[in-house]
């Protein structure tokens, strides 16, 4: 997915805090299918979000 002047689409300040202080890319497939163990999918069209993140343990 291209965003203005071809750069990636990002979203920051995001409610949804998976990696809480970073911001996330936003994608699409063009192809994604799987076949294996009996299952068949093809997924092409479907969202994505990429994003870094820093967890920490105890």
């Amino acid at each position: 997915m291209e965003g203005q002047g071809g750069a990636d689409v990002t979203v920051s300040n995001h409610p949804l805090a998976i990696s809480p202080g970073f911001p996330f890319s936003v994608g699409c497939s063009k192809s994604l299918s799987y076949h294996d163990h009996g299952m068949d999918w093809e997924l092409a069209g479907k969202n994505s979000y990429q994003s870094p993140f820093d967890y920490v343990g105890p």
